[in-house]
């Protein structure tokens, strides 16, 4: 894949991307396959959310050239992506999205929830 660096000094299986790598083409394609639905469905919240996707992100590339990426790191940003983000954030998102695709969303500007009917 073009644009993929992968540091020499980590040694991994021939044949299989740096793991860190993985996750960030992983995050990414994930990060803007949701943004686009975002948009799609205007989801009120898009600034804040797309905000988390670059900090995610930007910590997965701190940890990126580092020639060492030990497992609590990595423990640490999968905890934070899949604990924190999408279990909270994400599902948010999610029913935003499933509403707004049935016509059952209704979003005011004084509201901050979403009221399905």
């Amino acid at each position: 894949m073009s644009g993929v660096r992968i540091n020499p000094k980590r040694a991994y299986r021939q044949g299989t991307l740096d793991p860190i790598v993985e996750l960030e083409q992983i995050a990414r394609i994930h990060f803007e396959h949701e943004e686009r639905l975002m948009v799609e469905c205007d989801y009120p919240d898009l600034p804040t959310h797309a905000t988390e996707h670059a900090m995610l992100l930007l910590e997965v590339q701190t940890y990126k050239d580092k020639p060492v990426f030990g497992t609590q790191q990595l423990t640490r940003v999968l905890y934070n992506w899949l604990t924190c983000h999408m279990m909270m954030v994400d599902r948010t998102m999610a029913i935003y999205v499933r509403a707004f695709r049935i016509g059952a969303c209704e979003v005011t500007e004084s509201s901050e929830y979403i009221e399905i009917h």
